[in-house]
């Protein structure tokens, strides 16, 4: 993200994480942090940090709707259940001007449902638009049977407005241990097709907000 995030003034000032690294500017290529491609199509291109500690990817891509569009639908944490990649279920707990607490849980194959609570901020600086989020259990949600907790997550959106406002260069990074026991398998499988399938999920959430566009996803 270029410069240093300037907040509104209404918006509570969160600290971020000390660990925080979840946005590289986009003037910047994902193979100067010492990122790899691992998924290329002519709409979007997912990259993997192979020497991170935690599954740490990012992706480029360009969806026909305003950025302000984008936001609103990356906002609507409840309003994602059932469509957004396999989260099933999602509260939120607080919010308030730029920022939210929800809690959330994700549909796992084989292994247990994973949990967590999500702290979310927004807001822009210039024409970019920008979302950070990182676990937090300030809020105190008591551990469900069944589920296990995520110790780690962090996240972030760019949204730059392009083609005089009526596209997004969008471009997302996440970092995230998904605890407890987890078969290589499923590692290596969330390791860019599902962060595919998350920028079509969002063309349908923007498709439901009245945002239709053919395509949506722009080469």
């Amino acid at each position: 993200m270029p410069g240093a995030l300037v907040l509104p003034l209404l918006v509570p000032l969160f600290l971020l994480p000390a660990d925080w690294n979840e946005s590289l500017p986009q003037t910047r290529a994902f193979s100067s942090a010492g990122y790899e491609a691992i998924v290329r199509t002519p709409e979007v291109t997912v990259h993997k940090d192979q020497a991170a500690r935690t599954v740490r990817l990012g992706a480029d891509a360009r969806v026909a709707a305003p950025a302000e569009a984008v936001l609103a639908a990356l906002i609507d944490y409840e309003g994602q259940v059932g469509v957004m990649g396999n989260l099933a279920e999602c509260r939120v707990l607080s919010r308030g001007q730029g920022w939210q607490l929800a809690y959330e849980r994700i549909r796992m194959p084989v292994v247990s449902d994973r949990d967590f609570t999500v702290r979310v901020t927004w807001g822009r600086e210039g024409s970019l638009r920008w979302l950070r989020y990182w676990n937090d259990e300030s809020s105190g949600q008591p551990p469900r049977k069944g589920l296990v907790r995520v110790p780690y997550h962090r996240g972030s959106w760019q949204l730059l407005p392009v083609e005089n406002g009526r596209a997004t260069q969008i471009r997302y990074q996440v970092s995230i241990d998904l605890g407890g026991w987890l078969p290589r398998w499923i590692a290596r499988r969330s390791a860019g097709k599902e962060v595919q399938e998350m920028f079509r999920s969002l063309c349908t959430l923007l498709a439901r907000r009245g945002q239709r566009a053919a395509p949506c996803l722009l080469r």
